[in-house]
């Protein structure tokens, strides 16, 4: 199986595994700068109990509370700059979509690669990927199927993040900055016990706002064009009646008004346009001419309880979740200014309720033998609508209502166990049943002299499917000598399949993608000595039946899958402890991902690279903090050529559209005084611009006046700020 990855990798610089991080975690400082400075082992509950990082045969970055406040990261996507082969992009602020390896989120079932566990709460839907870094003790993201471990699926990886836990001993802190774009941010937290040693409360907040980048020249119309407003609270209640016994209640509200898309829609007759990302710019999109205001209301409103009992030879855990999410969002059609497309718009509305149940049972003896076991049942309601478009220039509706029921069922485990000394064995399997029922209600309306002059139609699809899936993994993972491991492994990926929720027509197959599956193969090498500490991995996945979506000429979209693809690639991560002052670190991710067989009845799409896969990642950070206080953080982010899939292709040869590499500076400078933090940041200092998402549709053959709509988003510009941190 390794000779099969290496010859299948054999195309990339194997050299380039020793350039990279592990951002290990900022180290408790030596008290005599004399010293050798280590760096101390990083315990990681990936298997479900502790263990040393490099003891784990995976690929895992782990990022902790000090890494976090010391690089300024707030959202998902700073957390996943820090891992190689990821990439994030957004059509909207409230849809979050993720490719890692080569994985991409499914358009119709909304579901990412990766889920997001916080403090136990799963979600991987697009519609509000993200979170807010409040009260963070610790961040594991796991690379490669999880399905063995996890309750909730992940065809590509887990992003677990984990909350500081409450003392007897009251403590808290609270943040504030200033920046560019009138930019405000304040967090709060705080956390100790109501009844010492039984009762505990945690309670954290922030508050969000910034006017934004872009300005709307449309007279009347908000000039602060993607402004931006957000409130979040979390609250969490623990009572342990016993040692053995623990139960956490945590609930949170999440409250945010976005404007805007950070881009624009352009209108072009030339069919010949190859480079869609040359004809973009950032300073057309920062002045734009809506005369519809986009804008975005979310909420989400989620809960969880958590029961643990923890003995010698076993620890049983239950989390039980409720997740509500409701978006209402509206959207200048090309926020351009071009009077074709006056009072033309895009709206969307979402109501997402999901429940989940997830039990494990999980070895806590220290034999040898580590086992986990576990349980998952969830059950979510999505009704999507009204969803859809207006033309009014051309007298054109066009709305999508659509009521979907998923449940999922599945019982997971894996068992690690030493065949002989310096050698364990990981054995997994899951085997799951999903079911999706989905009634879709199709009303469109317009002009069309073919058709009589004025005209409705309407058109209704119902969809019911179970689909029922065994995925395996096994591992090995060898000791090679002290602090220095091997491992090997192979997994299956799975993401659900599902509907075309803008179905516009009754036949099911048109309408139903199968779900999309993978097999992984893996082979990595961890070590962790004095001052210098890494990972290097080698990954190849065959991928089969990948969700892809489709424009038709009269601006709809159909689904389906493409029958194969294949995606390799090379990690490595490293970090140098120079002193007790100095830290270097470092990621890079090579990755090369082709679809092998698809056609989509117009264009023959194979051997193009799938869309939004970068052909590399990388991050070097630099840490540095001197006794009297000062500190300086700063950090380069470069990502490879990307390519962004093309619906508008003048021919069938013509290559997808690409993003050329781009490298981003960050830059933060401090100063510590007890119990005080002063600093000031510069994000994007060389105000690098580039294109972070791109859709281009042939509507040519329908409306010849329109010619291809092309939309594009950008990266936010050069920004700086100020910050105050107090903690007590």
């Amino acid at each position: 199986m390794i000779r099969y990855i290496l010859k299948r990798t054999s195309n990339i610089n194997c050299l380039l595994l020793m350039l990279a991080l592990h951002p290990l975690i900022a180290q408790e400082k030596s008290k005599n700068v004399a010293e050798p400075v280590y760096f101390e082992t990083v315990t990681v509950y990936a298997n479900k109990f502790a263990e040393n990082l490099i003891d784990v045969p995976q690929s895992i970055t782990v990022i902790d509370n000090n890494t976090i406040e010391e690089a300024g990261m707030t959202n998902l996507a700073d957390l996943l700059d820090v891992s190689p082969s990821f990439d994030i992009s957004s059509t909207s602020p409230a849809r979050k979509s993720v490719n890692i390896r080569g994985l991409n989120s499914s358009v119709f079932s909304n579901n990412n690669p990766i889920v997001l566990y916080v403090d136990g709460v799963p979600y991987s839907d697009s519609y509000g990927f993200d979170l807010s870094l409040l009260d963070v003790e610790q961040v594991e993201i796991l690379r490669g199927p999880q399905g063995t471990l996890y309750g909730k699926n992940a065809i590509g990886g887990v992003v677990k993040v984990t909350s500081k836990e409450p003392t007897n001993e009251w403590s808290g802190k609270f943040h504030a900055e200033y920046g560019s774009y009138q930019y405000i941010s304040s967090q709060f937290s705080t956390s100790g016990a109501l009844k010492e040693n039984e009762l505990y409360l945690s309670v954290s907040g922030q508050y969000h706002s910034d006017d934004g980048w872009v300005t709307n020249h449309y007279n009347g119309n908000e000039k602060d064009a993607n402004k931006f407003d957000q409130q979040v609270l979390r609250t969490s209640l623990i009572y342990q009646p016993t040692d053995a016994f623990r139960i956490k209640f945590i609930a949170n509200i999440e409250n945010t008004d976005s404007y805007g898309t950070g881009g624009y829609r352009m209108q072009s007759l030339d069919t010949g346009i190859l480079s869609l990302t040359d004809a973009f710019s950032r300073k057309t999109a920062g002045n734009i001419n809506a005369e519809i205001d986009t804008n975005e209301d979310s909420k989400i409103n989620s809960q969880a309880l958590k029961l643990n009992y923890e003995t010698d030879p076993f620890t049983i855990l239950s989390v039980t979740t409720h997740r509500d999410f409701k978006l209402e969002g509206i959207y200048d059609f090309d926020e351009y200014g071009n009077s074709f497309f006056n009072d033309a718009y895009n709206n969307d509305s979402q109501d997402i309720e999901t429940w989940t149940q997830e039990l494990i049972v999980s070895s806590n003896n220290d034999d040898g033998l580590h086992y986990v076991f576990g349980l998952y049942i969830d059950a979510e309601k999505r009704k999507q609508g009204p969803y859809g478009q207006s033309f009014k220039a051309i007298n054109y509706y066009k709305n999508h209502e659509s009521d979907t029921d998923s449940s999922a069922v599945a019982i997971f485990g894996q068992i690690m166990y030493p065949l002989i000394e310096d050698l364990e064995l990981t054995l997994g399997a899951r085997y799951q049943r999903i079911n999706i029922e989905t009634a879709v209600n199709t009303t469109t309306s317009g002009y069309n002299p073919a058709y009589g002059g004025n005209y409705t139609s309407k058109t209704t699809f119902n969809g019911d499917e179970d689909w029922y899936k065994f995925l395996p993994r096994i591992a090995l993972k060898y000791k090679i000598k002290d602090n220095l491991n091997a491992y090997a492994s192979f997994a299956q990926g799975y993401l659900p399949g599902g509907f075309n929720l803008s179905a516009e027509s009754t036949n099911v197959g048109d309408n139903t993608f199968q779900p999309q599956v993978s097999k992984n193969y893996e082979f990595g090498i961890k070590s962790q000595s004095g001052k210098i500490s890494f990972a290097t991995s080698i990954f190849y996945l065959d991928i089969e039946d990948i969700h892809i979506f489709k424009t038709e000429t009269d601006g709809s979209y159909t689904t389906g899958n493409a029958d194969k693809a294949h995606s390799q690639g090379v990690e490595a991560e490293i970090a140098y402890q120079f002193s007790d002052s100095l830290q270097l670190s470092s990621s890079i991710g090579l990755i090369k991902a082709k679809y092998d067989d698809y056609n989509n009845g117009v264009y023959d799409y194979s051997g193009q690279t799938i869309e939004s896969t970068p052909d590399y990642t990388l991050r070097l950070a630099a840490s540095y903090r001197h006794e009297n206080g000062f500190y300086a953080y700063g950090e380069v982010t470069g990502v490879g050529k990307t390519p962004f899939k093309d619906d508008g292709r003048p021919s069938p040869d013509t290559a997808f559209p690409e993003r050329d590499a781009y490298a981003e500076v960050d830059l933060r400078l401090g100063y510590f005084q007890d119990n005080w933090e002063f600093y000031a940041y510069a994000d994007n200092l060389t105000n690098v611009d580039y294109i972070t998402s791109l859709r281009s549709t042939d509507l040519t053959k329908s409306y010849a006046a329109m010619g291809i709509q092309s939309h594009a988003t950008f990266n936010d510009p050069r920004s700086f700020g100020l910050g105050v941190r107090y903690k007590f």
